[in-house]
């Protein structure tokens, strides 16, 4: 007697945010961004990039769609002394839970006359 056993994964958006998300100003136009992975039992399933959003007070949000394990990021074209709230989340088959939102202020166009 021959058994077959069918199986399955039930793949599912991750439970947790990337973890150890921080921030900071590189000048007047720029935020480095990065963040580790979610752990591997967090994923629920195949790792397939992330999603990184910031925004302004005044501006709507803006969505990077990076595919891949890359896990920093220069946002650039920024305004200088603008304040942006930044945050990112990790997607398998579906969007998993966004990190906190960090803000950072970019430097004044007088600072970046001297950088």
């Amino acid at each position: 007697m021959i058994l077959f056993v069918l199986a399955f994964f039930l793949y599912s958006a991750p439970s947790t945010p990337p973890r150890l998300f921080h921030i900071a100003v590189v000048n007047c136009s720029a935020i480095h961004t990065e963040w580790s992975s979610p752990y591997s039992y967090n994923l629920n399933g195949v790792l397939r990039g992330y999603k990184l959003m910031y925004k302004t007070s005044n501006q709507d949000e803006v969505i990077l769609d990076m595919s891949g394990n890359v896990t920093e990021f220069v946002i650039g074209g920024l305004e200088a002394s603008t304040v942006y709230e930044v945050s990112v989340l990790a997607y398998t088959v579906e969007d998993g839970p966004r990190s906190i939102f960090l803000s950072a202020t970019t430097n004044t166009i007088d600072i970046c006359k001297y950088i």
